[in-house]
């Protein structure tokens, strides 16, 4: 969703868009583990960390997430 908000605000010009992409990305940015940095994750406990957690369930977040910081530099 943040990535289609970024989408319309680069296609439009719209602020609006602008501003709704931002707050999700906030967001995400505040729903992260302060100790870690990671994402709360929801799914079996994997092997090579025994903690619950799924790496791909975050791996497109963190890439738009540069994006917006890339955009908006």
């Amino acid at each position: 969703l943040m990535k289609t908000f970024l989408k319309a605000y680069q296609v439009t010009g719209n602020k609006t868009y602008w501003a709704k992409a931002i707050e999700l990305a906030n967001t995400m940015t505040v729903s992260q583990i302060a100790e870690t940095g990671e994402y709360p994750t929801f799914g079996d406990k994997n092997e090579w960390k025994k903690q619950l957690g799924w790496i791909n369930a975050t791996c497109y977040d963190v890439k738009v997430m540069l994006e917006m910081a890339d955009f908006n530099r």
